[in-house]
């Protein structure tokens, strides 16, 4: 054995002959060193839905859905701090248009027929500009391949239907990403609703 950092290794060439090549030999020490090195690096975890602290206005996180509407978090700042409210929650009791650090009512849908490529124009003139868009219903929108391949084709957004609660979480974890996102959620009316009015 040679006492340096390279050992001889023995490997054969095209013509049978052997010839040595150095290959890395580590000491007991540095082989400890490379096995904890790595690891001790890695910080610890991060909070994905952890308020910006350079941002005036924190990120939109869409909490709840029930037949009354949606819970929005992050929507409106926490006037009093001697309330025992959690900051900027509000009720929503419209279908909505959810982005980075806004939502707005969606007023004018009330059902998976509603939703049009023109009902759909607010995503086009938001900025930062948007790449995403899950629209939450939990029934089949009507024509949604043309819609879909529309917001591709002329606002380059990649649109998929999703079930409402699965459109809430995908924006949820994509916008703590701090991806360019949209989420358009249909509170659809029930028929004793539509009846009543």
């Amino acid at each position: 054995m040679t006492s340096s950092l390279f050992a001889a290794r023995r490997t054969t060439t095209a013509r049978g002959l052997f010839h040595a090549r150095p290959s890395p030999m580590y000491t007991f020490r540095d082989i400890n060193t490379l096995r904890f090195r790595f690891f001790s690096e890695i910080p610890g975890g991060a909070n994905l839905l952890q308020d910006d602290t350079w941002e005036r206005r924190p990120k939109i996180v869409l909490d709840a859905h029930a037949s009354t509407g949606f819970d929005v978090s992050h929507t409106i700042q926490k006037v009093d701090q001697d309330l025992d409210a959690e900051s900027g929650s509000v009720h929503m009791t419209s279908s909505i248009l959810a982005f980075d650090r806004a939502c707005f009512l969606w007023k004018s849908i009330h059902k998976a027929e509603d939703v049009t490529f023109e009902s759909l124009s607010p995503v086009f003139v938001y900025r930062p500009k948007l790449k995403y868009l899950f629209i939450g219903c939990n029934t089949p929108i009507p024509n949604f391949g043309d819609i879909k391949s529309r917001l591709k084709r002329d606002a380059n957004i990649m649109a998929e239907q999703l079930t409402i609660h699965n459109a809430m979480g995908t924006f949820n974890i994509l916008n703590g990403e701090d991806r360019p996102v949209a989420a358009a959620l249909v509170l659809e009316q029930s028929d004793e609703m539509e009846s009543d009015e």
